[in-house]
C-alpha cells in the first residue's frame, strides 16, 4: 500500500515539477504585453513608468502643501 501511495506520490511531484519549469520564459518566446507594444522603452525605464513616478511626485507635492497648511493652521489656532 504505502508503496503504490509513495511512488504515485514521487510521479506526481515529478509531474507537477516538469509541468511548472518551462524551456523558456515569456519574454523570450516573443510575446509582448499591452505595455510593450504601445511604447517600446528608451532607456533604463520604460516611459509608462516614467509617468507614473512623476504623477506620484504630484500627489506628495499635495499632501505636503496640505500638511503645511494644515500645521499653519494649528499654529494660529493655539497661539
Amino acid at each position: 500500500m504505502f508503496s503504490q501511495l509513495s511512488k504515485g506520490l514521487f510521479i506526481l511531484s515529478i509531474v507537477a515539477v516538469s509541468a511548472c519549469s518551462g524551456s523558456e520564459s515569456p519574454q523570450q518566446s516573443g510575446s509582448e504585453t499591452n505595455i510593450d507594444k504601445k511604447e517600446k522603452p528608451a532607456g533604463v525605464i520604460p516611459q509608462h513608468q516614467l509617468k507614473a513616478l512623476d504623477k506620484a511626485k504630484g500627489v506628495e507635492e499635495l499632501l505636503q502643501e496640505t500638511d503645511q497648511d494644515r500645521r499653519e493652521k494649528m499654529d494660529e489656532s493655539s497661539q
